[in-house]
Order: structure tokens, then sequence, then C-alpha cells
């Protein structure tokens, strides 16, 4: 069997290092254990967890025009994903 530990912060913890997403499809497994919240972030959800400001930044930019579908499917716990447009926290 295989056993590993995630330490430290996710590589993408700050805005600033947010991994970029490329295409109009793909499967990105990730962590966000060890993550902050960084100065002028937003609350994600609207305030009602501070679980939830604890954040991993991706960033994309659509291939198209129209409908884009985000899934945070076989995550272990309730998360919050949303989206921002711009160039700063």
């Amino acid at each position: 069997t295989w056993s590993f530990r995630i330490t430290g912060n996710p590589n993408n913890d700050n805005f600033s290092a947010a991994q970029t997403l490329t295409g109009d499809n793909g499967f990105m497994p990730g962590h966000n254990i060890g993550a902050t919240r960084e100065v002028g972030e937003p609350s994600h959800n609207g305030g009602f967890s501070t679980q939830a400001d604890k954040s991993v930044w991706f960033k994309w930019t659509a291939p198209v025009t129209g409908n884009a579908y985000f899934d945070t499917g076989g995550s272990s716990f309730d998360n919050a994903l949303a989206v921002y447009t711009g160039t700063s926290v």
C-alpha cells in the first residue's frame, strides 16, 4: 500500500500563484490542506464559514463563448467554489 503526507501550503495557495487551466475540458486533482486566507481575499461563501475562506486558486480563459461547468465531485468534504474576474485579489 501507498501512504503519503501532505505538508506545507498548496503551490496555488495565493492568487499570484494561481494554477493555469487550459482547454475546454479536463481533470485537475489537488488539495487545499494547509491553505490560507491572504490579505484582501474575499469571503467565498458569503461569510457563512471561515473554513471556506482558506482557498486555492486557479485561472482559466474560456476558449469560446458560452456556459462553463466546473465540478468539485470526488471531494471528501463539503466545499465552496467561487468564480472571479480580474487580475488581483
